[in-house]
């Protein structure tokens, strides 16, 4: 069997890992959430959603999570706040124009299946509610990152997740004036955090 390793995810993605350590304990050592869902509930998202998360059938979320999507990420790409867009900014000249609103709009324009899988992955990943599983995760050393104006993962998570695994086994840190864009936009200091915290 392969070494424990430390798995990283961002936004969805922290909801995958937290679940595979879960169920795959002995390949974990660390785990690295980044705006990370798992413990989120659907309070913070449109009513919409709230309802059809808990009484819709599957084909009609699917098609309210695709409303949502189209209309609060696709259009608010082009009223970002002044702040954020030129941290994006920033970053996408390190990255030789590459960035986080470039990246999105690419792969909504010219992949048909970007917004569905987006889709499906939003509504069957284990997003919301995974409370009682996590306390599983209790033993495993993890470090959390949020935004402090994130209003899809809000920065409460962060407290949430410490009641729930325990405070002796997180390690985290709130970067105010961010929001969900957070790794997009200060992945230096991200970077920086975790070579201190490994001491590398």
């Amino acid at each position: 069997m392969p070494s424990p390793a430390a798995f990283i995810g961002y936004s969805l993605g922290g909801g995958l890992i937290g679940s595979f350590a879960i169920d795959h304990p002995d390949y974990v050592e660390d785990l690295v959430f980044i705006c990370a869902g798992g413990l989120i509930t659907t309070d913070p998202f449109p009513l919409a959603y709230r309802l059809g998360y808990r009484f819709a059938p599957k084909w009609l979320l699917t098609l309210i999570v695709y409303w949502i999507y189209y209309t609060e990420v696709t259009t608010s790409l082009d009223s970002i706040n002044p702040e954020t867009k030129a941290d994006i900014q920033r970053e996408s000249d390190k990255q030789n124009g590459v960035n986080v609103v470039a990246a999105t709009n690419w792969q909504y324009e010219n992949h048909q299946g970007f917004a569905r899988s987006y889709t499906s992955c939003f509504i069957n990943c284990p997003n919301f509610y995974q409370d009682q599983r996590w306390k599983k995760l209790r033993g495993k050393h993890v470090i959390a990152f949020y935004g402090g104006k994130d209003w899809i993962v809000p920065p409460t998570t962060l407290q949430k997740m410490t009641d729930v695994i325990g405070q002796e086994y997180v390690q985290g840190k709130i970067y105010e004036g961010v929001g969900h864009e957070l790794p997009a936009v200060r992945p230096d200091e991200i970077v920086a955090e975790l070579l201190k915290r490994w001491q590398l």
